[in-house]
């Protein structure tokens, strides 16, 4: 019946287009057009949700897009964020290293620690720099915070560090509070250092910094820290302190290092 009515209507309409509006035919495209107009608002009505929906997907779809890419840049940006303070970060490792007033007037190799120390079982640590950069085989090795090892393997490109903690690793020291000497020793499954043949005369405390001795045709120069005295006991007739010594630097940390170009007594590479 509503389709009926407006096409007839339509026809109607149609009829009297070219009219002047007035007759017959006017008055009954004018009742027409009164039929059809509430039909058209009704269908608008029923149509507009339907393209209202439609253009919600679309909409939805665009936002989604977008929502995607803006997850993508805000992530982008906290990568480089993060490289940011990384750069910042070695740069700061980098600027400590090339100011290390302990080594005097020797020279230095840079290096980057490529592998090694990551625990108490790990005593040795490969370096990015070999004989092509000048490293030779038992050339000491430092970091901003003090001795870190000697080198016992050289590849052109690369090089082998052995730890201060490593078992086999004897190190001259001395005491400069108390005046003691010593050696300082590694342990297996440790990362603190035992100083044996200090004299019971001295005054050794918790707390006393330990440095190289630097003795004539040892294997490090004077003055390099080794660390900080954690226990220092005696007992009644021994003839030596049972002490122990945390390293200066954190071993299992290690990421740049200067190699020092010295061999013997007198080098200054």
């Amino acid at each position: 019946m509503v389709i009926l009515l407006i096409i007839t209507s339509v026809t109607l309409i149609t009829l009297d287009e070219r009219g002047s509006g007035s007759g017959v035919f006017g008055s009954i495209r004018s009742g027409a057009h009164d039929v059809v107009a509430p039909l058209q608002r009704g269908a608008q009505d029923v149509v507009r949700p339907v393209t209202d929906w439609f253009d919600g997907l679309t909409s939805r779809g665009s936002l989604a897009s977008d929502n995607r890419k803006l997850r993508h840049e805000v992530e982008s940006l906290h990568n480089q964020i993060a490289r940011a303070r990384a750069l910042e970060q070695q740069n700061a490792d980098l600027r400590r290293q090339l100011g290390l007033p302990f080594v005097g007037d020797i020279k230095t190799i840079a290096a980057q620690v490529i592998s090694g120390a990551t625990g108490n079982f790990d005593t040795t640590v490969q370096i990015d720099a070999g004989s092509a950069h000048g490293v030779q085989k038992g050339m000491p090795v430092v970091s901003d915070a003090g001795l870190v090892g000697r080198v016992v393997e050289v590849s052109r490109t690369s090089a082998t560090v052995m730890l201060i903690t490593d078992p086999s690793s004897n190190v001259a020291v001395r005491l400069p509070k108390s005046q003691a000497t010593g050696v300082a020793s590694g342990h297996a499954g440790t990362n603190l250092l035992s100083v044996s043949f200090v004299s019971p005369d001295k005054d050794v405390r918790k707390g006393d910094t330990v440095f190289t001795a630097g003795q004539q045709n040892g294997l490090f120069p004077a003055d390099l820290p080794i660390g900080t005295v954690t226990s220092a006991t005696k007992t009644t007739g021994a003839l030596q302190y049972d002490i122990e010594v945390r390293p200066a630097v954190d071993l299992t940390r290690l990421e740049f290092v200067q190699v020092l170009r010295w061999t013997g007594p007198g080098s200054a590479g």
